[in-house]
């Protein structure tokens, strides 16, 4: 059994990252008006969810071809470039943003690796590294594999913007019910529970009718 001393701990640590990302708008705005320390700190708050999400797009046969930590930078980089155009619209909006970024950075990153391992394996490989594999299957398709993650992204699109922030920000960023509530505007964390059920739910049900079952 946990002691207080264990629950203390894991309740501050809990508290110390929604307070981290909750700072995402401050910084953001000094990071626009060129503030470098800003805009490593903000970052540094997004560096360790956003590269346990990337590697959990990449199966075990890809992890040695995609190296995880380069994207992430990659990802960073990218999307510092794009702080202009993109609209801030809480926690919820910037992490939606730096997973659209991090995913298309995945997905070069693995079509590179996949060259990469047909030009070492293959003796023509230099020509045929860009053509589809074997049954139609391109060399990206078979890296990344993970059709239930392209299925569960679908799902997601067509949920309320509002619920879709609020799920992602407890499932990938595990913040607190309470702060997902003051972010997205519900009325409380018991609100925000309920909503991310419901959500669950439709999603689950999306992803049956495209074949998936879990």
């Amino acid at each position: 059994m946990a002691s207080n001393d264990d629950v203390t701990e894991v309740a501050d640590a809990v508290t110390r990252v929604d307070v981290d990302l909750l700072e995402t708008g401050g910084l953001l705005d000094q990071a626009r008006r060129g503030d470098a320390a800003a805009r490593e700190a903000l970052f540094r708050r997004y560096r360790g969810p956003l590269a346990r999400f990337l590697h959990l797009r990449l199966p075990l046969s890809a992890r040695s071809l995609v190296d995880t930590e380069d994207v992430v930078q990659e990802t960073c980089a990218q999307a510092f470039l794009g702080l202009g155009r993109f609209e801030y619209r809480g926690v919820g909006s910037f992490w939606g943003y730096l997973r659209r970024v991090g995913i298309n950075r995945l997905s070069k990153a693995a079509r590179a690796g996949s060259r990469r391992a047909r030009l070492a394996t293959e003796p023509d490989a230099a020509a045929t590294a860009a053509e589809p594999l074997a049954g139609g299957i391109s060399p990206l398709d078979e890296l990344l594999g993970k059709e239930e993650f392209a299925a569960f992204d679908r799902a997601l699109g067509r949920v309320p913007r509002r619920s879709r922030d609020a799920l992602l920000m407890r499932l990938e960023l595990g913040l607190a019910f309470d702060t997902i509530a003051s972010e997205c505007g519900y009325p409380s964390g018991d609100a925000v529970r309920m909503s991310i059920g419901r959500t669950m739910d439709r999603v689950a049900e999306e992803l049956s009718r495209g074949g998936f079952r879990h």
